[in-house]
């Protein structure tokens, strides 16, 4: 699902489509991995990572030569994961066991509503994103991602909140590496080092979680963005807040469309 989604990203970001298809195509994405996180039992559940990897791709000027890249670097990181896991499994079953243990696949009630409700989250964040004129307009996609996860509205609104205040924590720890003009190693384990606290904490608390995956997502953007990073840092909090807000908006109406019509 990932590496589909950076050569969906890449190819129409070849053939320069207009922003309406490309939004559509981020909103397809995050549909369909949505779809497939609840149908396979992904832990945990959620398009975010795929809509994140698209939207990159979407946006950043494309060539021919950016699909070696893509399967070189997506696709080998994706075999490298896969065979570290794999052998990991190794410490408590047998190869046999392992690969004989079966694939899930049982989307349930919930799976079909909530991948719309997530594909049109995406979509109307991106457009309005768009309209504000953001070159980072994707970011507001998964801003919106937030605030329609979740079992209520209750709970989404609380999510999307959490997300902004995640963001603006995470983004002010980010500006002391960039304050400092640090060097490409101190870059990227700084990176790495909010990957693996990320790993920690995201299912405990998805703010703190938040804190340190803004953290990772600038540096790593950063790194291939010739933009200032004070652009990047401000652009993150608003596209953030504009997602959330549109998300929570959208939770709000819906639950409260399906709440009269279970009273009626």
């Amino acid at each position: 699902m990932q590496l589909l989604a950076m050569l969906l990203g890449t190819y129409f970001s070849l053939i320069d489509a207009p922003f309406l298809v490309r939004a559509l195509v981020l909103a397809v994405i995050g549909f369909g991995a949505n779809y497939v996180s609840h149908a396979a039992r992904w832990m945990p559940p959620g398009p975010i990572f795929a809509v994140f990897a698209g939207g990159a791709c979407l946006s950043l000027p494309a060539t021919v030569d950016n699909f070696t890249g893509v399967l070189l670097a997506g696709g080998g990181t994706m075999v490298f994961s896969m065979l570290l896991m794999l052998g990991l499994s190794l410490r408590k079953a047998n190869l046999r066991h392992t690969l004989g243990s079966g694939f899930n696949w049982a989307p349930s009630d919930r799976a079909m509503p909530e991948s719309l409700q997530m594909g049109s989250g995406v979509l109307l964040a991106a457009v309005i994103a768009c309209l504000v004129g953001d070159g980072h307009w994707y970011w507001a996609s998964l801003g919106a991602i937030a605030a329609v996860t979740g079992i209520d509205a209750y709970a989404r609104v609380a999510r999307g909140l959490q997300r902004c205040v995640g963001t603006c924590l995470g983004v002010a720890l980010a500006a002391v590496v960039f304050a400092f003009d640090s060097p490409l190693w101190v870059v990227l384990a700084a990176a790495l080092a909010s990957q693996f606290i990320i790993e920690l904490v995201i299912l405990r608390n998805y703010a703190v979680g938040m804190v340190f995956m803004t953290i990772s997502a600038l540096l790593m953007v950063h790194l291939v963005s010739p933009e200032p990073p004070s652009s990047l840092l401000i652009d993150r909090i608003s596209m953030t807040a504009l997602g959330a807000a549109v998300g929570a908006a959208q939770s709000i109406i819906i639950s409260s469309i399906v709440s009269r019509r279970q009273r009626r």
